[in-house]
């Protein structure tokens, strides 16, 4: 009996985390990239009260952008009101920086940092990415 209401809940939990995760693209049509080979998203989640924070992660975006011109093409920058899809990422500190693939993230950068701290490890990540697909 257990082990037949142990099955229910966990076919139950993953029925719920599946609709979550459909839901989320539904509301948010930049994050499906099905059938895109090689595509990670890259969201910004910005402070709405600061925004010099963030002049860090736009220089180091557009400085792998210039080094690796099919990658990051797009930055989707969230406001920290968004209280969805900063939820289903759990962000709590801003900026934060996310590399998605398929709803997965790669990378998370959070909070203030330096440009080149910034960089190498978006620039490593878009290596890494690069590797996988060769």
């Amino acid at each position: 009996m257990s082990r037949m209401l142990l099955i229910i809940f966990m076919s139950s939990c993953f029925y719920l985390t599946s609709c979550g995760s459909q839901a989320i693209v539904s509301n948010y049509p930049f994050l499906d990239t099905d059938g895109e080979e090689d595509t990670a998203v890259t969201i910004l989640f910005s402070d709405d009260h600061d925004y010099s924070t963030e002049n860090n992660y736009y220089d180091a975006l557009i400085d792998v952008q210039q080094k690796h011109p099919n990658k990051l093409s797009n930055v989707n920058i969230v406001s920290q009101t968004d209280t969805e899809l900063v939820q289903f990422y759990e962000i709590e500190q801003f900026p934060t920086l996310l590399l998605v693939d398929d709803l997965e993230v790669m990378l998370r950068i959070e909070g203030e940092k330096d440009v080149t701290s910034i960089y190498s490890k978006l620039d490593s990540t878009v290596k890494k990415q690069q590797e996988r697909s060769s």
